[in-house]
């Protein structure tokens, strides 16, 4: 994911369940913060948006 150019946007979606568990740990907030991760999470049962983290 290097790049040069910095306005490139990065879309991640991810579970609820997993989000509350991996996104939580230091590694994966250092990545989603140094790539300016968009993440969309959500809730796969209810096939629904749970929260747009920009």
């Amino acid at each position: 994911m290097e790049s040069s150019d910095r306005a490139n946007k990065y879309l991640m979606s991810a579970k609820d369940k997993f989000h509350e568990t991996f996104f939580k740990l230091p590694f994966p907030q250092m990545i989603t913060q140094q790539y300016q991760l968009i993440l969309l999470i959500y809730d796969i049962e209810n096939e629904v948006i749970i929260r747009w983290i920009h």
